[in-house]
């Protein structure tokens, strides 16, 4: 979202209203307007209906409210278009299409802007009707800023900075501000906004005709209009500052320090800071703090209600009453129901996490920029637009992990096609495998399992665990180093019982294949890695000084060393008989993953950076998937 952190609060101006025909002279140098202007709409369908509040769109413009309905773009789903009444029952999805901002509404119609990215709310003007259907692009160009009235869109292009007016059909563009503009809101029959070049608060009517410098813009373009002022917010040095200016002087009140969104609602401000939720009137008197909670942004209002985002995780979005008697989260409606189907894999194996998927000639993968995006060839899709790991598909749907921490993720899961999106109610996860209906996870240290719809959530040991491997029908885990510094590796059913220590000592990064298991142990500072029987007897050292074991396939293990920087990639018979290197990288590091009797791995190749594939001895090696040129 662009609703950074608010300093302070300035409101200017009670604006008058009066509409006319248009002008192409400056509307400054028109006669000023003495007598109250008599309003004649430019639209008789609407009646100069209002698409959404100043403070709504100020904040991404992310739910309208418009009684009976609420439409909402739900950051709950990445931004697409819902509507639900407004005790939230009957919700609909209007759209698939993510990323979805500034949302006004008027009769049967939705207008808004639909952006590339959730960070940008930026966009080309997109319409449909109020139950999804008819949807069409206006514009094949960037609009920034967006309000309906009537039956007239207003928007900023971002290309000139100029302000525009159009039919809710996209007909009849006018030219409706030749400055050059930032910062834009209705207010009565009026539109306010910054001329960039003289650095002031003009506004004009909806007409084009007659116009007037407000004052000086302390705001930088960042503000909101209703019918009655202009409010904005600026650093003031000392708190959050209310400032109201008529043309003949400004008067501040101080109200509080670190402030990050409001909104007004009601002739009430209300606004989120440090210490949680406000509210206070017009004057910055009667200050009460509704709620305690820390807020992020994004203060919208629907109903009764203030609808805000948690400052993490970003998904926890609340509502509070605007009495602050009540809140409620939102998480419900996304919560992964226990009732549901639990899906499973098409095949009896066990399938760890992967930072790579191939589905129906699609790369799913993170690279791009951290989140998932589904690619082939110069064609790239968000799937999940948040800070993602790894990956498992399971039938219909993926399973992702998202950071929640440095260390630590959270779950959800997907279908491919990117909609039906879940929340599982567990964090903290480590690790993380699905064999049959069954999700194998550490959280928070201690190991667990569930079925793939969350339900059946057990305890597998008491253990502190930091690693686990499935082969066949057993568990295979790495306790947390004891006190003396020991890892013990455990052997147990899928259920958790006949639980068994096989090996102890300094242990870590196992793998098992066929009939043996194989690790990396560190003794005297030097890491080699170890083969033994899945019993734990006939323990062999396989690879002096090797220290990390990418993958075991056949009758190979796969690994990697670092010289002069570069990565090299090894592999050595599962019996240490033969071990060769196979492939020689740029990079100091790489992530490798088996795919269909192929090995892809990450690589920069004359600046190139992206996935490369390569044949299981190394050969064919070749650029499957560009990310980035350096």
């Amino acid at each position: 979202m662009n609703t950074k952190i608010m300093k302070a609060f300035l409101v200017l101006l009670l604006l008058g209203t009066s509409l006319s025909a248009c002008t192409k002279k400056d509307p400054i140098d028109e006669e000023p307007i003495d007598e109250e202007p008599v309003v004649v709409a430019l639209d008789q369908k609407y009646q100069g209906e209002i698409g959404n509040t100043g403070g709504n769109l100020f904040n991404g413009g992310l739910i309208v409210d418009k009684g009976e309905w609420l439409y909402l773009s739900e950051t709950l789903n990445f931004n697409r278009i819902v509507k639900m009444k407004a005790d939230g029952s009957e919700r609909t999805l209007l759209t698939n299409t993510q990323n979805n901002f500034h949302l006004n509404v008027v009769g049967d119609w939705i207008i808004y802007l639909e952006s590339s990215s959730v960070w940008l709310e930026s966009g080309v003007i997109m319409k449909m009707k109020t139950d999804g259907t008819s949807k069409t692009a206006l514009t094949d160009f960037i609009v920034s800023k967006l309000f309906v009235k009537g039956n007239y869109i207003y928007y900023l292009k971002e290309s000139d900075s100029k302000i525009y007016r159009t039919q809710l059909d996209g007909k009849d563009t006018v030219l409706l501000v030749n400055d050059e503009v930032y910062g834009m809101g209705l207010s009565g029959e009026w539109v306010v906004y910054t001329d960039r070049t003289l650095g002031k608060l003009r506004k004009i009517r909806l007409d084009g005709k007659y116009g007037a410098v407000l004052g000086e813009d302390p705001c930088g373009g960042r503000y909101f209009t209703d019918d009655l002022a202009t409010y904005c917010a600026t650093n003031g040095g000392i708190g959050v500052t209310i400032t109201k200016t008529d043309g003949s002087g400004t008067n501040t009140l101080e109200l509080m320090t670190g402030i990050f969104t409001f909104n007004l609602v009601d002739d009430h401000f209300y606004f989120g800071g440090v210490g949680g939720l406000y509210m206070s009137d017009l004057n910055g008197e009667s200050l009460t703090q509704i709620s305690s909670t820390k807020f992020a942004n994004s203060l919208n209002s629907g109903g009764n209600w203030l609808y805000y985002e948690n400052e993490y995780p970003w998904y926890d979005v609340n509502r509070v009453s605007l009495d602050g008697k009540t809140k409620e989260s939102l998480m419900s409606l996304v919560m992964v129901a226990p009732t549901s189907i639990a899906p499973k894999p098409n095949d009896t194996l066990t399938h760890d996490s992967s930072w790579l998927l191939l589905i129906d000639g699609w790369a799913y993968q993170n690279i791009y920029a951290g989140y998932l995006t589904k690619t082939k060839g110069d064609k790239v899709e968000s799937i999940y637009p948040y800070e993602t790991s790894e990956y498992i598909r399971v039938g219909d749907w993926i399973y992702i992990l998202e950071w929640d921490t440095v260390y630590t993720k959270t779950l959800s899961r997907i279908k491919i096609d990117g909609t039906e999106l879940g929340f599982f109610d567990i964090t903290n996860i480590g690790n993380l495998a699905i064999k049959d209906d069954w999700i194998y996870y550490t959280s928070s240290g201690l190991f667990y399992r569930m079925k793939t719809n969350g339900s059946q959530k057990t305890k597998l040991t008491t253990d502190v665990v930091s690693s686990f491997d499935i082969h066949q029908d057993s568990i295979y885990y790495v306790t947390l180093a004891k006190e003396n510094g020991d890892e013990d590796i455990h052997k147990a059913n899928l259920d958790g019982s006949s639980n068994q220590i096989i090996l102890s000592g300094s242990v870590w990064n196992i793998d098992l294949e066929g009939d043996a298991l194989f690790f990396s142990r560190t003794e005297n500072e030097k890491t080699s890695i170890y083969r033994t029987a899945l019993d734990g007897s006939n323990l062999s050292l396989l690879i002096e000084e090797a220290f990390y074991i990418r993958l075991v396939h056949l009758d190979w293990v796969y690994w990697t060393k670092v010289v002069d920087s570069h990565c090299i990639i090894v592999r050595t018979k599962t019996d240490g008989s033969v071990s060769e290197e196979i492939a020689t990288l740029n990079s100091s590091d790489t992530q490798i993953e088996l795919i269909d009797e192929k090995i892809y791995y990450t690589d920069y190749i004359d600046q190139v950076e992206g996935i490369h594939k390569m044949d299981l001895d190394g050969k064919n090696q070749s650029l499957f998937l560009v990310s980035q040129v350096r």
